[in-house]
């Protein structure tokens, strides 16, 4: 009998075992009687059960069921036992189950996913056995085994495919390495999903990118529309320009750049940005930042160029907690000589760092009135590390401040002195291997 060797250094759900996945055990073959060795703490164990208890909940023969360390959490246990109990028709409609094991105290799936996974009806063609359920589990779990191969230069990422609303739908690509080389939108129109943009990434050797290319969808058929080159400095992690061009009489034709500094602990302090004119680069405008002792981004100030000298423009200023989050940006512009706040956000976050609320508010007579709200969504069984997200999706001062796996937004506007939800935007995830050797540049800067 072949031994399946399994690399456990992450957690069970790296496998790809989501309950809330649209194609969680699909296509799993019950495959009793093979061996799986687990050689690193991982989150399976059936410690505490005699060779006999062993067999008869997984249904399995004596010595073909799974084993592990002696410091493994003992998730599996707890899961084939609340799995047996729910064998129990008796038990089917009620919230009753077995309590973890006391040992590790951090079964990686809450009671009720394990109830949402393990639904009868997903399990009669695998008769009603007192073992069926668990069987079935360590089948998806077996199965995994055969088709991929988790050594130690691999680990499993749950990768965002796709962002979907009532009126728009993104699509991402990546490729082995776990890069965004593809973007596609869509619009919701006359009933159907219709193309809208498209985008192609290229990156370099150490993960960093280098182009994007952005088509429309127009007469049926992909046009160029715009493209965005990179350069970075030496190190390798930090963009110095960018050039940006347009499609023009079927060739690419500079329309401006831009050009980054950063400080010595690489936080971004100024950027210019040049219009492509009369054959040379004309400057346009100026964005200076200024960051406390811990490295926050405490005030941006926008100038444009006039008269050959820099004009202050906008300006925003932020305000943190004692964890270094984002709590309140305020933005000021120029109203006859004089600066004035002109809007507002306020965020809040949970206890894990992830922002869940953004409220948006205007100026308007020495008040602040409510304009819009975001509530966001998380799954916390996903830290960010295991996560790929989309170029420049994810990142701090780039997008929503997460720290576990977003799912849903939803949207507000403020009307008649009340929030009323407007849309819900869905995100959704798959797993995909990655190369541990290979970097991932998550970093938009």
């Amino acid at each position: 009998m072949k031994k399946q060797i399994i690399n456990h250094e992450q957690k069970s759900r790296h496998c790809g075992f989501d309950p809330q996945s649209p194609c969680f055990l699909q296509g799993i073959p019950a495959s009793a009687g093979m061996t799986a060795l687990i050689e690193t703490s991982a989150p399976l164990s059936l410690r505490g059960f005699s060779g006999s208890e062993r067999s008869r909940i997984t249904g399995l023969p004596r010595r073909s069921y799974l084993t592990a360390r002696n410091d493994a959490v003992p998730f599996l246990s707890y899961a084939l036992r609340h799995c047996e109990e729910r064998s129990n028709p008796e038990n089917h409609s009620s919230d009753k189950g077995t309590s973890p094991p006391e040992r590790g105290e951090q079964p990686t799936l809450e009671r009720w996913q394990i109830r949402k996974a393990f639904k009868p009806s997903q399990f009669t063609p695998f008769g009603g056995d007192r073992g069926g359920y668990a069987a079935v589990l360590l089948s998806f779990i077996l199965f995994l085994t055969t088709t991929t191969s988790f050594s130690q230069n691999k680990n499993v990422k749950m990768r965002l495919d796709s962002i979907v609303s009532k009126t728009s739908k993104y699509i991402y690509v990546y490729d082995d390495k776990g890069n965004n080389t593809l973007q596609i939108s869509y619009t919701w129109r006359n009933n159907i999903w219709a193309e809208h943009t498209k985008c192609e990434y290229t990156y370099n050797v150490n993960g960093n990118q280098i182009m994007c290319i952005f088509y429309n969808w127009t007469n049926n058929t992909w046009v160029e529309n715009r493209k965005y080159e990179y350069t970075y400095n030496a190190n390798g992690n930090r963009i110095i320009y960018n050039v940006h061009y347009t499609w023009k009489d079927n060739a690419w034709k500079k329309k401006y750049k831009s050009e980054y500094t950063y400080d010595a602990n690489g936080n971004q302090t100024m950027w210019i940005d040049y219009f492509w004119e009369n054959n040379m680069w004309v400057k346009v405008s100026k964005h200076k930042s200024t960051y406390d002792a811990n490295e926050n981004q405490t005030i941006r100030i926008d100038y444009f160029w006039e008269n050959n000298i820099w004009v202050k423009d906008t300006k925003f200023k932020n305000t943190y907690d004692t964890n270094k989050n984002e709590i309140l940006r305020i933005y000021y512009c120029w109203k006859n000589g004089i600066r004035v706040k002109s809007s507002k956000h306020e965020s809040t976050y949970d206890t894990l760092g992830n922002q869940t609320i953004n409220i948006y508010y205007t100026r308007k007579n020495n008040s602040w009135i409510e304009i819009s709200k975001d509530e966001c969504i998380y799954d916390i069984f996903y830290s960010k590390t295991d996560l790929i997200f989309p170029y420049g999706l994810g990142i701090k001062n780039q997008w929503i401040v997460m720290n576990n796996k977003l799912t849903e937004v939803r949207t507000y506007n403020w009307m008649a002195n009340n929030w009323e939800c407007i849309n819900i935007t869905k995100y959704y995830y798959s797993p995909q291997i990655i190369e541990s050797n290979n970097k991932i540049n998550t970093k938009n800067e």
